[in-house]
């Protein structure tokens, strides 16, 4: 009787041991799904903050200043309906103007970075490349030029006062925007 409890005591702590030894592994397999499930998860956050961000900075526009496709022209004060209408149709005619052009900047923009990468430059093939690009861009200001020439005509004295404090490039000049705050008392 006593070999035979010994059997079953040997065959208990056996069991036991068996056991223990399981939840050992499950334990150290849950820890690892653990650790693993919480860098995935900060990865994911990781990647989307970074991509929202890629996804928010403006890649250069062109036109009024284009804030983040917010459209360019700060909320100038006390517009009335009427001339809130002609801004619109002269807005809308120099973003039509301007939409062929600004396509064709990027695609040059773009065939410049390539040529930029060969391990052999094409000096040639880079300057008539930022020619075309130079003739476009002079394209591109003309048409906003043309626009604030048109929009200065329909604000008033304190309304153009007021766009030339606050507008982008201080109004006619769509590319200065903060350079009197870089160099202060230049013209």
């Amino acid at each position: 009787m006593g070999q035979l409890f010994a059997v079953v005591a040997c065959h208990l702590l056996s069991c036991r041991r068996e056991q223990v030894l399981n939840n050992t592994r499950r334990h150290s397999m849950i820890t690892t799904f653990k650790a693993a499930a919480k860098a995935t998860a900060m990865t994911a956050i990781l990647l989307v903050g970074l991509s929202t961000s890629a996804f928010a900075q403006s890649p250069g526009g062109f036109g009024m200043g284009h804030r983040g496709g917010k459209g360019g022209l700060p909320p100038i004060p006390d517009l009335t309906q009427d001339q809130k209408a002609k801004i619109a149709d002269l807005k809308a005619t120099a973003m039509q103007q301007a939409a062929p052009i600004h396509e064709q900047i990027v695609v040059i923009r773009k065939a410049i970075r390539v040529l930029w990468t060969a391990d052999s430059l094409d000096r040639a093939t880079i300057a008539s490349k930022q020619a075309e690009l130079d003739v476009l861009v002079v394209k591109m200001k003309g048409i906003w030029t043309e626009f604030f020439l048109q929009l200065h005509d329909v604000l008033t004295p304190a309304q153009r006062t007021w766009l030339a404090q606050h507008g982008p490039g201080k109004f006619g000049h769509p590319g200065d925007a903060g350079a009197e705050q870089q160099y202060p008392g230049a013209p």
